[in-house]
């Protein structure tokens, strides 16, 4: 419309809303292609004066006063210009996309772009460095095993459309006895977004859940949204949530259904109480009753189970003594670690699905704690041989920054130092792993 002034909207987490939003997005990564070089390795090396005309340009087009969404705008040009990257290397050096079907050049394509340009960029995406990068992200990409539904759009622009739906519950409307109920009565919003983000609409245009393993997710949230309502699971932080829970992720490296240039500070906060949920008096008694009183039972069964091992390990000692036989069911190994006595066997062996773990190091003469991980027994590791029995495969989601350079137990040819591994997978010894999933039962690490 000439004449109207396209001025953008912000949401609550600084991304772009509104009328005008696909124009801001479109235009971002207009300006983005144009104006930096495809030949540029990373946005830290864009000049301060590129990244500053870009600016300028967003916010003379979109009426933007705020000079504290400089750093947004700039955000969404690096992440467009990424994709722009992306989109060359795939559909004209990989042949992975699909390219216009009239088969011309990047160099025919886009003023900005002569074929010594598109040269020297095909000399850099096919280098050994381009292809240590390209098998990382192809392996992070693989462990994507609840993919979304929402094609090009933003968690910000579905949101506004599941608004105006009504699949997403307000206190003002319901939609009992729907579809989209199924999806998302009466859950938090969190853990709701994620289940839209992952549906597709079936022949009445109400969302329904169409993947397998999505559908899993979804009655592991149904338990623990249970278990939260009787007391069972108290979130310890607003990160620690039902959502959380259901995916085995007690430690996210970011904050799920808010997009990917909102960070964990932005959503959270630097402290974690200031979203948190605010509980009434009565509300908050009735929970501490329910807690105490399953923690007192808990208390009670753990000291009964400790109590009857010690009586049966004084039994036998006294038994050795006395030169009784003990019969094969009541010994103890000596050499089992006491939490893992329930059962001997490999307690990784029954691992099916992604388990969220701990990873260590033996440094010296102490094994200590260097990151947090994740168990992926499905994944495929092209830059390994196969795994031996005494490791397994994990993602390495966060590791401690004053072990970064510390070697990794088994190396390739792409990870040998623990930073090289994060976001990625490897092989990790089953003796430097403790798992953290609390579904697991009887699983301990390995001594």
């Amino acid at each position: 419309m000439p004449g109207v002034p396209r001025i953008i909207e912000w949401d609550h987490l600084d991304r772009p809303t509104g009328k005008w939003a696909t124009d801001y997005k479109n235009h971002i990564g207009e300006i983005s292609r144009a104006k930096v070089s495809i030949l540029i390795r990373t946005w830290e090396d864009v000049s301060q004066g590129i990244k500053d005309t870009l600016w300028e340009d967003v916010k003379r087009e979109f009426h933007i006063t705020d000079e504290t969404k400089k750093e947004v705008v700039l955000k969404s040009c690096d992440k467009r210009w990424r994709e722009f990257k992306s989109r060359l290397t795939t559909g004209w050096i990989r042949g992975t996309r699909k390219r216009p079907k009239d088969e011309k050049m990047p160099y025919d394509l886009y003023s900005y772009i002569t074929k010594d340009i598109w040269k020297e960029f095909v000399k850099i995406r096919t280098s050994e460095e381009a292809e240590e990068i390209s098998e990382k992200a192809r392996q992070s990409q693989s462990f994507n095993i609840y993919p979304h539904h929402m094609g090009q759009k933003s968690y910000a622009e579905m949101t506004s459309e599941w608004q105006r739906k009504g699949y997403i519950p307000s206190v003002s409307s319901t939609s009992e006895g729907s579809s989209a109920s199924t999806i998302s009565s009466s859950l938090p919003s969190r853990t709701c977004l994620w289940l839209l983000a992952r549906s597709v609409p079936d022949e009445k245009g109400n969302p329904y859940l169409p993947d397998q393993g999505t559908q899993k997710v979804k009655e592991n949230i149904d338990e623990w949204k249970r278990k939260q309502d009787e007391g069972e699971f108290f979130p310890k932080s607003a990160r620690d949530d039902v959502l959380s829970r259901a995916l085995g992720k007690t430690k996210e490296g970011r904050p799920l259904t808010f997009g990917g240039g909102v960070g964990i500070k932005v959503v959270w906060g630097t402290g974690e109480r200031r979203s948190f949920r605010r509980y009434g008096d009565a509300e908050m008694e009735e929970m501490e009753a329910r807690v105490t009183k399953r923690v007192k039972d808990e208390t009670i069964q753990e000291m009964n189970s400790k109590m009857d091992a010690m009586v049966m390990e004084k039994f036998i000692t006294f038994a050795k003594e006395l030169g009784v036989q003990i019969p094969s069911h009541m010994r103890i190994d000596a050499n089992v670690h006491s939490s893992c006595r329930s059962g001997g066997l490999d307690p990784f062996a029954d691992i099916t699905e992604p388990v969220p773990c701990h990873l260590y190091l033996n440094i010296g003469s102490e094994k200590v704690f260097v990151a947090y991980g994740t168990i992926c027994p499905e994944l495929l590791l092209d830059h390994h041989n196969d795994v031996t029995s005494d490791n397994v495969k994990v993602s390495v989601d966060d590791f401690e920054p004053a072990y970064k350079e510390a070697p990794v137990p088994v190396p390739s040819q792409y990870i040998k130092k623990l930073a090289q591994a994060h976001g990625t997978f490897t092989q990790w010894p089953k003796q430097l792993v403790s798992l953290m999933n609390e579904e697991v039962t009887n699983i301990c690490m390995i001594i």
